[in-house]
């Protein structure tokens, strides 16, 4: 599919918004399998959760662009469990709503994925977290005091994130379907250009750049290393990465995914820009993963990505001294050292695992929030707790607000984690889901 910048061909796409909105409500028929859900719908917690969804629905699908929003919720490994959604999978021609094994791009959520990988490497023996990018990277030169561990927390100074210059977003828009090397995406912010930079900057280039070292350490394309030492081990069968458009099986399990919340701008505008413009109103679950690689790519079911958050916490993907250094948090304020967030110093940063400060349970949260141009999705855990709540909407529009849907949740399977439920929801995540990133 190519994007054009025409006049015409936008608004054409604003009016299928249009009516799309227009006729969008919630729906709760059955699943393809419809024992999917008999058990979570004859649990006494499933109208509460089904009301909480659908009120989340309501209040933001037309601003955000959405058609349908999905929650699983987990208890335990061995349940219960709770697929709970409203909308439906497309404005056009979608399923009533979302089932477990609907799929959606789960964008930097991928990075925690690319920091396993690394810290495994690291067990191995075959590098070290600590090693300067002139031992693996050594065609960056300007970047060769850089360690893989600021690659991974974001105190890396690499510059700009290549996903917001012009100069990629032109490229992009034209032609999503297009493939990118890894090299080719760090063209665009090298050699950088020697702005001062904050201690802590989020950029998809630094996942850019790990996912290359991965595959010269591991002698195989990421994309396998993914598959063979995460997906397969951990039965992830509905996850897919490949740097490429995915394959119509992939395809026909994905909600379709649109670039919302911007109709309006655009409409108004005398010459829309290329980009974002160029996307409303297209499905933009075709795009070429190679865009987001190492840093976005992946494709996922929301209880896969519940059983990978779950398990980045079990101890079973890494030994003790790499799963310290995978939750070693930094201060996305400082972008030094911290053992925990507070009200005082609120969102911290691991190895692509976020940890904020919540004043509705006046304590932290394990987290991670991904974004493509058309998909928001988002774990969250509570320290020592094994309740994890996933949850994905198909817009990529107003990210960190999926988060709002999480207190509610929280407040009908555990009150008593609670404390204050008129609290409103904490500051936004730097970072862990900006427009543009994924």
């Amino acid at each position: 599919m190519r994007f054009l910048a025409s006049r015409s061909v936008t608004l054409a796409g604003l009016s299928i918004l249009a009516a799309a909105y227009a006729s969008a409500s919630p729906a709760h028929s059955q699943c393809r399998s419809q024992d999917q859900f008999a058990a979570a719908q004859d649990d006494p917690l499933y109208p509460a959760l089904q009301q909480a969804v659908d009120a989340y629905f309501a209040k933001y699908h037309e601003t955000d662009g959405f058609s349908g929003v999905s929650v699983h919720a987990s208890m335990s490994p061995h349940g219960p469990d709770y697929d709970v959604a409203s909308g439906s999978t497309s404005f056009v021609d979608g399923q009533p709503f979302f089932c477990p094994d609907t799929s959606f791009q789960i964008g930097s959520i991928t990075k925690s994925f690319t920091s396993v990988l690394m810290l495994q490497l690291e067990a191995e023996g075959v590098l070290n977290i600590h090693d300067t990018l002139d031992k693996w990277l050594p065609e960056y030169p300007a970047w060769s005091s850089i360690t893989i561990e600021q690659l991974l927390n974001m105190t890396a100074p690499t510059g700009p994130d290549f996903q917001t210059l012009p100069a990629f977003q032109k490229v992009k828009a034209e032609d999503i379907q297009q493939t990118f090397t890894p090299a080719e995406l760090v063209g665009y912010v090298y050699p950088p250009v020697g702005a001062e930079q904050a201690p802590w900057q989020y950029s998809n280039t630094n996942y850019i750049l790990a996912g290359i070292i991965i595959a010269r350490a591991s002698g195989r394309p990421y994309a396998e290393a993914l598959n063979e030492r995460l997906l397969q081990p951990l039965q992830l069968h509905e996850t897919y990465y490949r740097p490429r458009v995915p394959p119509n099986r992939v395809l026909r399990a994905m909600a379709s995914g649109y670039f919302g919340g911007i109709a309006s701008d655009c409409a108004s505008a005398p010459q829309p820009p290329l980009y974002p413009c160029a996307f409303v109103g297209q499905d933009l679950k075709t795009a070429n993963l190679s865009i987001f690689g190492a840093s976005g790519g992946i494709v996922a079911s929301l209880p896969d990505v519940t059983r990978w958050a779950r398990a980045l916490f079990s101890g079973e993907l890494l030994p003790p001294q790499q799963q310290t250094e995978l939750f070693s948090l930094v201060s996305e304020a400082s972008g030094q050292p911290i053992a925990t967030t507070s009200s005082a110093d609120p969102v911290g940063f691991a190895l692509a695992i976020a940890q904020a400060w919540y004043p509705f349970t006046g304590s932290p949260i394990w987290e991670y929030e991904g974004q493509t141009e058309g998909y928001l999705a988002k774990w969250q855990r509570r320290p020592g707790d094994d309740l994890v709540v996933t949850i994905a909407i198909n817009s990529s529009a107003s990210p960190n607000r999926i988060g709002e849907l999480y207190q509610p949740v929280l407040g009908i399977l555990e009150p008593q984690s609670v404390i204050d439920p008129s609290a409103p929801p904490p500051a936004p995540v730097s970072g862990a889901g900006e427009a543009g990133q994924d």
